[in-house]
């Protein structure tokens, strides 16, 4: 079947308007065809396409809808398996090479495993009760739905192999690029698969090795505020080379046009700059080039945010870094705040599609109406939600509920705007991600073959990242459906994967059927996915069995030392000192209280003292708070700048002599990064944290300041990175 999504264009003569929307055009014959798809293709532009015209059948409650949850399945399944074949590949040589000096070989590889694929096909119902589908050990589910599996490779049972020859070069043209790679090979299909070791590369960089390319981008200030409305604001750009091989490179600076909708007059060195044009600049190794860039007013606002210039590789736009400018000019106009929400807010399915906004810092003597408005987040692209004269306005505050009904899933900025005449005045971004869609499975859990043997993993795979804080052993169950026993299970969690393995202690069966049931997994935002189940055979405990000297959760440390074997930590981060990894701790700090009912999860407080009642206790409630100072002269400065992006700067005072440690901790409560771990001599001092390759969201910071007579004081502020 041939399908695609059409704009429909339509004309209602009553309104006088024409309207716009996306629907689906179906034509009902089909063609046969082989897909030669990337792992890319599959993951970012084909499932996201299948995902969007599912939704459109979700939302006017049409079952087709399930023919493309069917297919995206599939093609996840597919994924999944991609990825088990390669780490499953048995070694066979390793080859080193340079641009310039190509390899060429084949291998000739009997197969000897087998894998399968399920998915649905929609038939006659006739048809299928009377042929009674019974298929890879699956059957009719129910209406026209059947059930089909697909074995690929050989069968161990029947013995059937093949033998495949495949040639292949190994070959690169960007001079300086060298790469050592393991060839390996995969008994299911027979063809040879390549693992990347180690080596240097550019245009693009290879994973897993040396970038040639390196930039950063930093500005001597984010945002000018300007008391002539007619002078301009000055930044200057610090343009960086951080190439990890030392090498002279050239680097494009962009400025994106989006990004200035209000029409400033920028200028780059002098010459007024025009949106996506490159101005290359070459750049000594671990040096910085400066550049300056002025804004001036365009013809009606006077607030510009997020002015967006990106410094990047000529030849991959994947290593980049961007400064984003804001440039405030004084007017006759009333300021505009916004109070609530604070950046990163989220909307997820709990939130009934309302975020809580609070209007602050307006004059009503000087505005004539505002705005609240949204867009998608950096597209500039901006929607009127709420429009308010001044009449409808409190005389300080104004709260107010915005509503997201409608609006997809996604990452948005919000702001204020208001006019006065015909000036235009805006309040500052704040950023956030509506997220109302529970994690789903990923692929099909294991074990893939339905069938438990010796070395399998009991495991799942989820479409993103799990709050695995909150998973708790009532979260998963393992029943034997033959005689409706409980199973005794440990379960661990590690980014978007579930790893179970079962207690066999008194166990005695010979080819039972086994259940999983997992309830409540939660993704990062707070979204609850419904019971996942799974049913597979199992020939006796002995499949249950997990080897001591073996890697389980695959993070490189065997199982007899690992802090948490079942959920990849190669990091083995303790906060509490109990032995037990962050990752696995149901109590990460130790004070009694578990993670999903701990007010404060990162710091000790099992009083779990909560002063003005928000639900956050006070040993981490950083509401309000953006300094701190103890009885007994310990100060904490607020971190500079927060949002971060490239770096920020932790300042604090001792009175004493006192060791100091700063830990990073994402929201999931693991331990990033420890800075300092050293003692102090009295006085101010400034320690600065480069985010690196963090990811945008909410962070926090503990600092530690131990006394010369051991007494400790603790501190958590948070932080938000923001890219």
């Amino acid at each position: 079947m041939l399908y695609a999504l059409t704009d429909i264009v339509s004309y209602n003569p009553d309104s006088c308007l024409v309207n716009s929307s996306v629907d689906m055009v179906m034509a009902p014959e089909g063609f046969k065809t082989t897909f030669i798809y990337t792992e890319n293709h599959i993951r970012e532009v084909l499932i996201p396409g299948l995902e969007q015209i599912r939704d459109i059948y979700i939302a006017t409650e049409n079952d087709s809808a399930d023919i493309y949850q069917n297919q995206i399945q599939t093609w996840e399944q597919i994924l999944a398996l991609n990825i088990q074949l390669k780490n499953d590949a048995a070694f066979i040589e390793n080859r080193s090479f340079s641009a310039g000096a190509p390899y060429e070989s084949s291998e000739e590889i009997t197969t000897s495993l087998s894998s399968s694929i399920e998915f649905s096909m929609y038939i006659e119902q006739a048809v299928a009760l009377e042929a009674g589908f019974e298929f890879g050990g699956s059957g009719v589910s129910g209406g026209v739905d059947v059930k089909f599996r697909v074995e690929v490779g050989s069968s161990i049972s029947g013995g059937i192999s093949s033998t495949v020859t495949t040639g292949y070069v190994l070959d690169d043209d960007d001079v300086g690029d060298f790469f050592s790679v393991d060839i390996l090979e995969d008994y299911t299909y027979g063809t040879p698969t390549f693992k990347m070791v180690s080596g240097r590369s550019s245009c693009p960089w290879e994973t897993s090795t040396q970038p040639r390319d390196g930039v950063q981008l930093l500005s001597n200030t984010y945002t000018q505020d300007v008391e002539n409305p007619d002078d301009p604001a000055v930044f200057i750009l610090s343009l960086g080379n951080t190439s990890q091989s030392d090498e002279e490179r050239t680097y494009d600076l962009v400025f994106l046009q989006e990004s200035n909708p209000d029409g400033a007059v920028i200028t780059l060195g002098g010459s007024e700059v025009q949106g996506g044009i490159p101005t290359p600049f070459t750049i000594p190794a671990g040096s910085a080039i400066d550049a300056t860039v002025t804004v001036n007013r365009g013809p009606t606002a006077y607030d510009y945010n997020n002015i967006r210039f990106v410094l990047s590789s000529p030849c991959d736009g994947s290593i980049n870094d961007e400064a984003a400018l804001s440039a405030h000019f004084q007017s006759t106009c009333s300021d505009i705040s916004l109070g609530k929400p604070l950046n990163n807010w989220v909307i997820n399915q709990d939130s009934e599609n309302l975020l809580q906004v609070q209007l602050t810092n307006y004059d009503l003597s000087t505005l004539e109406s505002l705005a609240v408005q949204y867009s998608i987040h950096d597209a500039n692209s901006w929607i009127t939600a709420i429009l308010y004269d001044v009449s409808q306005l409190d005389p300080d505050n104004t709260d107010l509920d915005l509503s997201f009904v409608g609006v997809p899933d996604g990452e948005y900025d919000i702001r204020a705007k208001i006019s006065c005449g015909n000036i235009i005045r805006y309040s500052e971004l704040r950023s956030g991600i509506v997220d109302r869609t529970p994690p789903a499975v990923f692929g099909l859990p294991s074990p893939t073959d339905g069938t438990l043997d010796a070395g399998d993993l009991i495991s799942v795979d989820f479409n993103e990242l799990l709050n695995c804080m909150n998973l708790m052993p009532g979260n998963v169950s393992l029943t034997n459906i033959d005689n409706d026993q409980q199973i005794n299970v440990n379960a661990g969690c590690s980014g978007d994967k579930i790893i179970i393995v079962a207690d066999t202690t008194g166990l005695d069966f010979e080819d039972n059927t086994f259940r999983v049931d997992i309830i409540n997994v939660e993704d990062l935002y707070g979204n609850k996915a419904d019971t996942i189940s799974w049913v597979f055979d199992v020939p006796g405990p002995e499949s249950f069995e997990t080897e001591e000297g073996g890697d389980t959760d695959g993070d490189g440390i065997i199982n007899g030392i690992d802090n948490c074997p079942l959920s990849y930590n190669p990091d083995q981060a303790d906060m509490d000192d109990d032995g037990i990894g962050d990752i696995c701790d149901g109590d990460i700090d130790g004070d009694g209280v578990n993670n999903d009912v701990d007010n404060c999860p990162f710091v000790p407080n099992p009083g779990q003292e909560d002063s003005n009642s928000n639900g956050i206790g006070d040993a981490c409630d950083v509401t309000g708070i953006e300094e701190f100072t103890s009885d007994e002269g310990f100060h904490i400065f607020s971190n500079y700048p927060n949002p971060v992006r490239i770096e920020t700067k932790f300042k604090y005072e001792l009175p004493v002599h006192s060791k100091v440690v700063i830990k990073i901790i994402d929201i999931s409560g693991k331990v990033i990064e420890v800075l300092d771990e050293e003692i102090l001599p009295p006085g101010i001092h400034e320690t600065t944290w480069f985010a690196g390759s963090q990811k945008s969201g909410i962070y926090f910071y503990i600092i530690s300041f131990t006394k010369p007579d051991d007494t400790v004081i603790t501190k958590t502020m948070k932080m938000i990175i923001n890219k």
